[in-house]
């Protein structure tokens, strides 16, 4: 709420209003996608090393994954069980038959319940992504050119 009052407050510097028209639901999907934003942010450090200790039992290299793959990753390690076909089909075989060998492995290594946490965060906020990007390409305004 206070970012929305302060962008509101701002939003002449911000944006000539000549140049375009910003409502409260534009300033809200900017609020929204910021916090989704916050949410890589904050989780990429934990993730990226998650992926150094994959690196180091499995002998998987994750340099080239992004976050949710990774966060996909580390829920299938804790949770083998509960893995979804979606969430399978990120991984190859080799790299899916070595995260249930060395499940074990990681229990010292990895706290299930945190884990599960980013993971759930993750996906919701690429949930929050698409709904503002369906949200936005809905609205006329954005469909008008700038004038």
């Amino acid at each position: 709420m206070e970012v929305m009052w302060g962008l509101k407050n701002l939003m002449h510097f911000l944006v000539p209003q000549e140049k375009m028209k910003v409502n409260d639901e534009i300033i809200s999907a900017a609020c929204i996608l910021l916090d989704c934003e916050y949410c890589d942010v904050k989780n990429c450090k934990p993730l990226r090393l998650a992926g150094e200790h994959i690196k180091f039992v499995s002998g998987i290299i994750s340099e080239g994954w992004d976050l949710m793959k990774l966060a996909t990753a580390v829920k299938i390690i804790c949770y083998p069980a509960e893995a979804t076909i979606t969430e399978k089909e990120r991984f190859t075989r080799d790299e899916l038959l070595k995260f249930d060998k060395d499940a074990h492995k990681y229990e010292q290594r990895f706290n299930k319940g945190i884990c599960l946490n980013v993971y759930n965060e993750m996906v919701e906020a690429r949930t929050c992504i698409r709904s503002v990007h369906r949200t936005l390409e809905s609205m006329p305004e954005m469909h008008q050119p700038i004038q």
